[in-house]
């Protein structure tokens, strides 16, 4: 799966979740790639972001079972490589 954001974010601590409200109210695509595979905490993550920035849930999207393995790119990032371990749970 290919997808376009301007943000990837990893964890799902304070600085993570405060990383992507402040990316979302800049009009930002947002990607959260969590470790945990617990749909509690992306359920938890993506109604802490909907409340906080008052987006819609199309602006980000919350994968679990993730785990950057690559960032590539010549003058900056232009790809970043996210494998999936089990079931992943990705929402829009």
């Amino acid at each position: 799966m290919s997808r376009t954001v301007d943000l990837v974010i990893t964890g799902d601590g304070s600085a993570a979740l405060a990383a992507a409200v402040d990316a979302l109210q800049r009009g930002r695509r947002v990607l959260v790639a969590l470790r945990s595979g617990d749909a509690r905490v992306r359920r938890r993550f993506r109604r802490c972001l909907c409340k906080t920035t008052g987006v819609d849930d199309s602006q980000f999207s919350v994968m679990t079972n993730a785990e950057v393995v690559c960032v590539d790119g010549t003058d900056g990032v232009e790809a970043v490589v996210i494998v999936t371990r089990g079931r992943d749970a990705c929402a829009p």
